[in-house]
């Protein structure tokens, strides 16, 4: 069992140095990476933001991806917290 939290507590170190990372450098395989290796995460909206700093038509691909992400994580663990973060990236 304490095998288990540590895992979990590195797995959150390793997704929190990866949102720093794309929002130092947005580039859409970083993005598309985190996204697979951390579809629960609760920093989404850090990464939803990072992802306008890059053109158009990039944004217009991931964006779609990250609100999948969000999708799935609330269908997995709904929070209230998710669905907050949810309705404000993606109010539509």
């Amino acid at each position: 069992m304490a095998n288990s939290a540590k895992s979990t507590g590195k797995n959150r170190h390793l997704g929190w140095k990866e949102v720093e990372s794309i929002q130092k450098d947005p580039r859409p395989l970083k993005i598309q990476k985190y996204l697979a290796n951390f579809p629960d995460a609760t920093r989404l909206p850090e990464v939803a933001k990072a992802i306008t700093k890059l053109p158009a038509a990039q944004q217009s691909d991931l964006l779609p991806q990250v609100e999948q992400a969000y999708v799935q994580s609330m269908e997995a663990k709904p929070t209230a917290r998710k669905l907050l973060q949810y309705s404000r990236d993606f109010p539509n």
